[in-house]
């Protein structure tokens, strides 16, 4: 059960302790006409904002991020490296959790760029890859006892960090056919690149004989059990995986996709990801 708790002074608490942090960490900032402060206010704000609750006034931070600025803040892509993402991550953790917050997994960021993004500003959304709540409760479930294609609760993917594709299907196939269930538009993308099997409330990758691959959390894989909070990529497109009860962020707009086109690749995604950040996730072993 999650409750709407008063915030009041949590968003400032956090921006003060996210500057803090962030001051002891960047000497100077790598994203050009943008500052700390700018990164600060609006990482605390939507922190806050999309933070949960628990019945005994626990309140949980979301642990996925997406940093979207105009291509023009960003002139070197090697000024933005693994070693910063790492170190901004890192100093996201300090700052909740001195100002009070609980996390149930490391906080993952990804940076995007977006040409409609006025030049000087940037958009954080902010979301949970599973229900925290869910997961501080003690229930053991018997996956034994269920229908051996029954899919997980709240599963979804959000791509680029800027749509959302709910997985509700025991069989979700993903590629670059029309016909796919997840159709994505980009050339390295098979036609039919991977598909998600559920089994025993689970998700299961396969992939498909693609061409480039499939990796999940940087590593190449053939198969791999689906677990909150892993990120998949295909190509230059990088997906997230999460169950949460409560759906995806409302602020990510849902995937539809185009059935009037012609080509075999149309989609109506649209996407951009960058191919030189790589992630690094960490997941509590009491998580798994």
């Amino acid at each position: 059960m999650c409750i709407i708790g008063n915030m009041s002074g949590q968003p400032l608490r956090l921006e003060q302790a996210l500057n803090d942090s962030f001051s002891e960490s960047f000497p100077r900032f790598p994203l050009v006409d943008l500052s700390l402060a700018q990164l600060s206010e609006k990482l605390a704000l939507e922190a806050a904002g999309a933070s949960r609750v628990a019945l005994d006034q626990r309140r949980f931070a979301p642990d996925q991020y997406t940093l979207s600025v105009n291509p023009a803040n960003l002139t070197n892509i090697h000024q933005w490296d693994a070693a910063i993402q790492r170190d901004v991550m890192h100093a996201l953790q300090t700052a909740l959790v001195g100002a009070g917050f609980m996390l149930a997994r490391e906080p993952h960021l990804t940076l995007a760029t977006d040409p409609t993004l006025p030049q000087g500003s940037l958009r954080i959304i902010a979301w949970h890859s599973s229900d925290p709540l869910h997961l501080t409760e003690l229930i053991e479930r018997n996956y034994e006892e269920l229908d051996t294609d029954f899919p997980p609760a709240g599963a979804f993917l959000m791509v680029d960090g800027k749509q959302h594709f709910r997985l509700k299907m025991a069989i979700i196939r993903v590629g670059r056919r029309l016909d796919s269930d997840l159709v994505l538009d980009e050339p390295h993308v098979s036609r039919q690149h991977f598909q998600l099997k559920a089994q025993h409330g689970r998700y299961l990758l396969i992939d498909l004989d693609s061409t480039s691959g499939t990796r999940v959390n940087g590593r190449q894989v053939k198969e791999h059990w689906l677990k909150p909070g892993d990120v998949i990529s295909i190509a230059t497109i990088e997906m997230v995986y999460g169950e949460d009860r409560g759906g995806p962020p409302d602020n990510a707009i849902p995937y539809t996709p185009d059935q009037t086109s012609d080509r075999d690749h149309d989609t109506p995604l649209n996407m951009k990801a960058i191919k030189d950040i790589k992630t690094r996730r960490f997941i509590p072993d009491s998580l798994h």
